[in-house]
C-alpha cells in the first residue's frame, strides 16, 4: 500500500541510474599513500570504519557482507564486491540480490607540499523502499553525507593516531552524538 518493496534486489551496483543520488567528501590524512592503501588492503580495518552505522564481514575473494540499520526498524543487508587499483583507489559495488543498491569508491593522491593524502570518498546509491525511501532519502540529505564525513574522519583518526576518539564513556554524558 505505501509502495514499499523489501523483496531483494535484482541490480548490481554498476546498474544504478546515474540520477541517484551521490555523496562525495574529502579529507587529508597525514600518511602516505601507500601506507592507506596497505591499511585498507586489511578488510577488517573497513568494520572500525564504518561500525558506527553498518555492521562489515569480510568473505573471501574481495567480497564483504554489510547489515545496516534504516528507518521504520527495517534492516537492509547485501553482499558487494572489492575491487583494488594499487596506488590510486578502492572501489566496490554491490552484488544482486540484496536490499540496498550502492557503488563508491575511496580514491587517494599525494596531498601538495607533502602534507600526507588527499582521500575522497563518493558513494552513489538507490534508496531502499522504493518510493518512501526516496522521500526518506530526500527528507534526510543530509545524513548520508553525515556518515560519509564521520566514516573519513573514523579513518584519519586510525591512520594518524590508531585510534577512533569517543565520548561514549564520558560521564557528563555527551556521547550521543557519537552515534550518529
Amino acid at each position: 500500500a505505501l509502495g514499499v518493496n523489501s523483496a531483494a534486489t535484482r541490480k548490481s551496483g554498476s546498474e544504478i541510474a546515474d540520477d541517484a543520488p551521490e555523496v562525495k567528501r574529502s579529507i587529508t590524512i597525514g600518511r602516505s599513500p601507500q601506507e592507506i592503501q596497505d591499511f585498507l588492503r586489511d578488510r577488517g580495518n573497513l568494520a572500525k570504519i564504518v561500525g558506527h552505522f553498518a555492521e562489515v564481514t569480510p568473505l573471501s575473494d574481495g567480497l564483504m557482507h554489510w547489515r545496516m540499520r534504516g528507518p521504520m526498524r527495517q534492516f537492509f543487508e547485501w553482499d558487494s564486491r572489492v575491487v583494488e587499483q594499487p596506488d590510486q583507489s578502492l572501489s566496490w559495488e554491490t552484488l544482486p540480490g540484496g536490499s540496498m543498491v550502492s557503488r563508491g569508491s575511496l580514491s587517494y593522491k599525494s596531498a601538495p607540499e607533502g602534507l600526507g593524502t588527499e582521500v575522497t570518498l563518493r558513494i552513489r546509491f538507490e534508496p531502499p523502499l522504493g518510493p518512501v525511501g526516496a522521500r526518506i532519502a530526500n527528507w534526510l540529505a543530509g545524513v548520508p553525507r553525515a556518515v560519509a564525513g564521520q566514516s573519513l574522519r573514523r579513518l584519519k583518526s586510525l591512520m594518524e593516531t590508531g585510534e577512533i576518539p569517543s565520548l561514549a564513556s564520558n560521564p557528563s554524558a555527551r556521547g550521543a552524538s557519537d552515534l550518529v
